[in-house]
């Protein structure tokens, strides 16, 4: 024997019966952030031709009429805490080129602001050192200004 057919009037019986079980389900709970600052920007520093960490750089982080300077160590800096946004990077740092990185945006999580992670090659300049050599004749006085590469010797001057 088949079983019997189910009818419309049992269906709704049984829809009815479950809907007030599901409302019971309680929900899972909120997503807690963790209880830590998170950077906008993390900028790690190295040498380009040694690959080394470059330690004691100044960074600045600006945005508008912001402007941070970054904290770090080993290296590595960081800024912009909790603070999302579209951020120019700026670094100076003794016996390197100057850079700059713009356009960094760091946009709104759920926690704060998605960290940007840079990681950024200086090119270290020649140790230069500045020399001014006066030759004067009776007749004239040549001054000659530039800098001495203290290492090789080479020079850049000009006349005056």
């Amino acid at each position: 024997m088949s079983p019997a057919p189910r009818s419309w009037p049992s269906l709704a019986l049984a829809l009815a019966l479950w809907a007030p079980a599901c409302s019971q389900v309680q929900e899972s709970p909120a997503f807690a952030c963790p209880a830590i600052a998170e950077p906008a920007v993390v900028v790690e520093l190295f040498d380009s031709q040694t690959h080394e960490s470059i330690e004691g750089a100044t960074l600045l982080l600006s945005e508008g009429a912001y402007l941070e300077e970054m904290s770090g160590f080993e290296g590595r800096y960081q800024g912009g805490l909790e603070r999302p946004g579209t951020y120019r990077v700026e670094i100076f740092a003794e016996g390197y080129d100057y850079a700059a990185v713009d356009e960094v945006v760091a946009p709104e999580g759920p926690c704060g602001p998605i960290t940007q992670q840079l990681v950024v090659e200086l090119d270290p300049v020649p140790p230069w050192v500045p020399v001014r050599l006066i030759v004067a004749t009776e007749n004239a006085t040549l001054e000659i200004s530039g800098a001495v590469h203290k290492d090789s010797g080479s020079s850049d001057a000009t006349a005056e």
